[in-house]
């Protein structure tokens, strides 16, 4: 008995820190003050915490907190919230872009060295460059590390 006990509190122990792990990650984005992948010219190599962060709650399948992004005080956090709820297919995404698609407050962005500063709901609604994607996407499609 006491094997399963020690067992079932490791366990116990073990699912507290994967929680904590994701609050830090979660509270990464929240402070983010620009829409990046937090990748650019001269970035060292690996993902940026960023990207690490945003892998995580992805792979926990952490759809509640990407759905507390999308309500934020901050433009950025906002986005990256969307995002998480794209990457998910979550069946909230569609309601929340369009609901975020009007929203004008401004946020600033990076892709790769180039700096961008937009509304959030240009961010979504206008192309990046001659590459037929939004900002949002291009930046959203390079968030989560393979």
């Amino acid at each position: 008995m006491g094997l399963v006990a020690a067992l079932a509190l490791s366990i116990i122990g073990s699912g507290t820190a994967v929680a904590r792990k994701d609050d830090q990650w979660l509270r990464l984005l929240q402070r983010q003050v620009n829409f990046t992948t937090g990748r650019g010219k001269g970035s060292p190599p690996g993902a940026s915490s960023i990207q690490r962060a945003f892998t995580a709650l992805v792979r926990d399948r952490g759809n509640g907190k990407f759905l507390a992004l999308t309500t934020a005080a901050e433009s950025a956090p906002r986005l990256y919230g969307l995002c998480g709820l794209r990457h998910l297919g979550a069946p909230e995404y569609d309601d929340v872009r369009r609901h975020l698609s009007q929203d004008l407050s401004v946020v600033s962005g990076l892709v790769g060295c180039i700096r961008l500063n937009d509304t959030v709901g240009g961010v979504l609604a206008h192309e990046y460059g001659k590459s037929g994607r939004t900002v949002f996407e291009v930046v959203c499609d390079d968030l989560v590390v393979r």
